[in-house]
């Protein structure tokens, strides 16, 4: 029984790795075409060498974060549909408690759609390329935050326990990183009120 268990546990640990890393040269893939993109001049990129206006600067963090999440908030609600949930999104779903570095264990095409959402605000939006780097490190290090098991709170914007709870109950807690589309619709499970009164 304990070896057919261990066989199951090494086949599993085989799986995640190997979809983990597909999904990393994925993630690649698209940072090279969106790079390639914005060097031809196809997106709204600007390379500048001057750098902006630090209030420049959070402004468009700032929109880059509120629009990749709105958009994500939509899309993962379509993963929570019958059938994308039981075909593609359940893969995300099968730890109940993640781990960092789970947010890349997922379906490809729902790895596709996710990194299309990603590098996609300096397609619709003036950016410059110091804002892209930093909404890209801010957005990592949330995906990292969110599967960590750590309580990490920012006032009125983020706490890394919503997407616990959206593990533990699937259907609540679907933006990310932030509440706002979740309260706007009614899936938020959390205390706002407490994640607007709690320190880092």
């Amino acid at each position: 029984m304990v070896f057919y268990r261990h066989m199951e546990d090494h086949r599993r640990s085989i799986h995640h790795t190997t979809l983990v890393s597909f999904n990393l040269l994925l993630a690649a893939t698209y940072a090279m075409a969106a790079a390639e993109l914005h060097v031809r001049g196809r997106s709204a990129m600007v390379f500048d060498a001057e750098w902006p206006s630090w209030k420049t600067i959070a402004v468009q963090v700032a929109l880059a974060i509120l629009g990749a999440n709105c958009v994500e908030y939509y899309w993962h609600r379509l993963l929570h549909t019958r059938f994308l949930y039981t075909r593609v999104h359940k893969v995300h779903h099968y730890y109940k408690r993640p781990r960092p570095f789970d947010d890349m264990y997922m379906h490809p095409v729902e790895g596709a759609a996710y990194f299309f959402i990603l590098y996609g605000p300096p397609f619709v939006m003036s950016m410059h390329v110091v804002s892209f780097v930093i909404y890209m490190m801010v957005m990592g290090l949330f995906g990292v935050m969110d599967h960590s098991g750590l309580s990490f709170r920012i006032p009125l914007v983020y706490t890394s326990n919503d997407h616990a709870t959206h593990h533990a109950k699937v259907h609540f807690n679907l933006g990310f990183p932030l509440p706002y589309w979740d309260i706007l619709h009614g899936t938020h499970d959390g205390d706002f009120a407490a994640l607007s009164s709690q320190q880092v």
